[in-house]
């Protein structure tokens, strides 16, 4: 599988590097230039932008869920609290430069809902961690999972 621990790392790096710049460009650029579907202006629910917020959500849940598939070699706890933390800090650095542009506006509830998401990323990425155990050994990359089947040498007689 694509997004599977261990051998595609790279690609899924690769994928984290350019969804970012995209998502970046997305959340920096004026609204005016975005299409229709894309901005959230409009209220589908109660007045505060709901499909702005649904964006905001999906978008850092695909993002965490990224950067923790990319992070690899420590325990999940300690790459959930690492994404966790970089999701928060690029949610209120994108949320300050909107507000400073004059052509974006800050919105706190927008960094709310970016939590949200890098929340729900990091919950499907452990999920996915559950549900296949990850080995580390070099083995496993070469077999895709099956036993290895390699001769063991035998030097004299078992005791």
């Amino acid at each position: 599988m694509f997004l599977d621990n261990g051998r595609n790392i790279e690609r899924v790096r690769a994928v984290l590097v350019i969804y970012l710049i995209v998502m970046t460009i997305a959340l920096l650029i004026p609204n005016d230039w975005l299409p229709d579907w894309l901005r959230g202006q409009e209220s589908m629910l109660s007045g505060f932008g709901a499909k702005d917020k649904i964006l905001h959500t999906g978008s850092f849940a695909a993002l965490s869920f990224l950067g923790i598939r990319s992070l690899r070699g420590s325990a999940f706890g300690r790459r959930a609290v690492i994404m966790l933390g970089v999701a928060l800090c690029y949610g209120a650095i994108t949320e300050i430069v909107q507000g400073a542009s004059g052509f974006r506006d800050y919105e706190t509830l927008d960094l709310i809902a970016d939590m949200v998401g890098a929340g729900i990323g990091v919950g499907i990425a452990w999920l996915l961690d559950r549900r296949k155990p990850v080995s580390t050994s070099p083995v496993d990359s070469f077999t895709d999972g099956e036993e290895a089947r390699f001769p063991v040498p035998t030097t004299g007689s078992p005791r």
